[in-house]
Order: structure tokens, then C-alpha cells, then sequence
């Protein structure tokens, strides 16, 4: 897991503007298969996080922890994305009709939570 410098400014701003500790991952299914997703969270005290860049995050699921080894955490157009390049939809080219979020677009070959760019084949939400 990797977050790019823009986004570590920012995340860390949002963390500390909300009280959270730091971020958990979840799986969530969706139209393409099981996806992390982040939630802000305050820890407990048996939590043991993960530092990634100065950021706490809690994979206590072994499939969730795996599901976030290559997500890519960036801000792009002022907001933070998620980049998942082995996402369950990306690169097979289509229309999603409805899928990702619930917006009729093609997605030119990846998933992309409302931004207008394509992410060579991941998902970013």
C-alpha cells in the first residue's frame, strides 16, 4: 500500500480534523466482486495498525490486509481516490450501466468512483 505525498497532507488533515486515530479497511461487495473500502476510526486498545506513511490503518482481516497490498492512496482534483489497479472491474472495457457508484458512463476500462479519467485499468473510489 502506498500514499502519495499529496495525499498524506491531506488525509493526515482529515484524520485530525475528525478525531480519528486513523483509517480501517472493510470489504464491501460490490457490482465487481469484494472491494476495500476506508473508514476513519478511533482505535481500541488491542487494535494493532499498520504505519504506512506516518497513517495508522487496521487490516485485522486477513483478506482485507491482502486486498490493500498494491491500493494506492492519491488526491487528484483536490480530492483523495483510492487506486486499486487489481480491482474485479477494471480493464475489461465497457459500459457499467449503473455499476460503480450508481453513474451511467463508461468507464474506459477501469472503475472510478465519479472522475472523469481513466486509471489504466484499476478502480479508484
Amino acid at each position: 500500500m502506498k500514499i502519495t505525498e499529496p495525499a498524506l497532507a491531506e488525509l493526515k488533515k482529515l484524520l485530525s480534523d475528525n478525531g480519528a486515530d486513523g483509517l480501517e479497511v472493510v470489504l464491501q461487495q460490490t457490482c465487481c466482486g469484494v472491494s476495500p473500502a476506508f473508514q476513519m476510526v478511533r482505535f481500541d486498545e488491542n487494535d494493532t495498525p499498520d504505519d504506512i506513511e506516518g497513517v495508522k490503518i487496521l487490516a485485522s482481516d486477513p483478506q482485507a490486509k491482502e486486498a490493500v497490498a498494491d491500493v494506492i492512496i492519491d488526491l487528484q482534483d483536490g480530492e483523495l481516490v483510492v487506486f486499486n489497479p487489481v480491482c474485479g472491474c477494471g480493464g475489461h472495457d465497457h459500459d457499467h450501466e449503473g455499476c460503480c457508484g450508481g453513474h451511467d458512463h463508461d468507464h474506459e476500462g477501469g472503475c472510478c468512483g465519479g472522475h472523469d479519467h481513466d486509471h489504466e485499468g484499476g478502480c479508484c473510489h
